[in-house]
């Protein structure tokens, strides 16, 4: 991610100082400008990569966490037994602990299923991000090339 920030900065400064030096340097910024745009692009969608890198992060650690609270729930869960009586209110009386026990494991269970499912969309956000920032790079790159390859003239004036 990093490097794809750098190296679109550095195309953009690149070309802005290749269009300074011409002869015509408006006439070169303005053949340029799909490129510079697409540094832009580039340099904005991988600084928006970060983010949501950090929050794909934030949701697998929140997902890790539920996903132990929840194994700690059930062991101590299965620890305690289950106590079965012929009026139900006594073993409902007597159950009350491990019930609430579960109702805990079901809940962390719940928040480690929506983490993971945050995750995995950050993390497709991320990959678009990379891939567009991607993208952006090699289209700044080969424009000016493939703009003089099919006869535009980036030197202007003649």
């Amino acid at each position: 991610m990093t490097w794809l920030t750098l190296a679109s900065a550095g195309g953009l400064a690149l070309l802005l100082s290749f269009s300074t030096g011409m002869a015509h340097p408006n006439h070169t910024l303005l053949m340029l400008l799909p490129a510079y745009f697409a540094f832009l692009l580039g340099m904005a969608a991988a600084g928006l990569s970060f983010a949501t890198k950090l929050r794909e992060e934030l949701a697998q650690s929140s997902h890790s966490a539920s996903a132990f609270n929840r194994e700690e729930y059930r062991t101590a869960a299965g620890a305690l037994p289950t106590v079965i009586a012929s009026p139900p209110r006594l073993a409902d009386e007597a159950n009350q602990d491990k019930d609430a026990i579960v109702a805990k494991c079901n809940a962390a269970h719940d928040l480690a299923e929506e983490a993971w499912k945050s995750r995995v969309r950050w993390l497709w956000l991320t990959r678009i991000l990379l891939a567009t920032s991607v993208s952006a790079f090699i289209f700044g790159v080969a424009w000016p090339g493939l703009f003089v390859f099919f006869g535009g003239d980036l030197v202007g004036g003649s």
